[in-house]
């Protein structure tokens, strides 16, 4: 019978090298990744706050593929690595007011990852248990809408943000959960679908279906994965490495200034 813990060691070699190569000098981190072009393939990487124990605290987490994680070794500061890979520079400014922690975890690629197109995703919501068949049949029946109506038309149209949603209103800016989609009262319009698209698979307003994440001005960051939820305990070869606090000075600093 083979042996798990000897399959996963090179794995486990592997993100442990990409680990310590995080904590070199800026010059020496482009370095490595132009000497090392090859080093991060069959891997992939999320960067995560506050709950360390699963990859996320929702039904999908996301994930950037290698290409993502070798641009990080070029981005000189732990704001730039965010802004990077999706994250909406209103909510990065926001933990800027909190100690909140950052960590970069990566780990192989799960089975079952998908690229995050907007078929990928879609599909990926079958794990929304247990209405993930009622979800995927009203996200399909809306697909080719969703494909082709900005988010800020949609927003426009139903004359309200989605970023005003929140968990204790009962009115129209009440959370599209998973629970609440999923209800026979629920049509699945096009503003239903995106609300819970954006609600609960954190699809934001920079999301642009190619399955590629996109900056605040709309450049093309790196590839980015839907992967179902699991504790990191789980996954063979997983790795966190350190990132900082939501201090300003802190989010300024390049990886290898960070301690712990």
């Amino acid at each position: 019978r083979p042996d798990a813990s000897r399959c996963c060691r090179p794995m486990e070699a592997q993100t442990e090298t990409i680990s310590k190569a995080f904590a070199l000098p800026a010059a020496e981190r482009t370095q490595f990744i132009t000497e090392n072009p090859n080093v991060c393939d069959g891997l992939v990487a999320t960067i995560v706050c506050e709950t360390f124990e699963r990859l996320y605290d929702g039904a999908l987490a996301w994930a950037m593929g290698p290409d993502g994680i070798a641009k990080l070794f070029h981005c000189d500061t732990h704001l730039d690595m965010c802004l990077m890979v999706g994250f909406e520079d209103a909510w990065l400014q926001k933990q800027l007011q909190n100690d909140v922690e950052f960590r970069l975890g990566v780990f192989p690629v799960p089975e079952g990852a998908q690229q995050a197109t907007w078929d990928g995703m879609i599909a990926m919501c079958k794990h929304f248990k247990p209405h993930g068949d009622i979800i995927v049949h009203k996200l399909s029946a809306q697909l080719p809408t969703l494909k082709a109506t900005p988010f800020t038309t949609i927003e426009e149209r139903q004359g309200f943000k989605f970023a005003d949603m929140n968990a204790d209103a009962t009115d129209h800016l009440a959370e599209m959960t998973a629970e609440r989609f999923a209800a026979a009262d629920t049509k699945g319009t096009l503003s239903e679908c995106r609300a819970f698209l954006y609600s609960e698979v954190a699809a934001n307003e920079l999301y642009a279906g190619d399955g590629f994440t996109r900056d605040s001005k709309g450049n093309k960051g790196c590839s980015e994965w839907l992967i179902e939820n699991r504790a990191v305990s789980d996954i063979p070869g997983f790795k966190w490495i350190p990132m900082c606090s939501s201090s300003r000075a802190c989010w300024l600093k390049g990886p290898e200034q960070q301690k712990g």
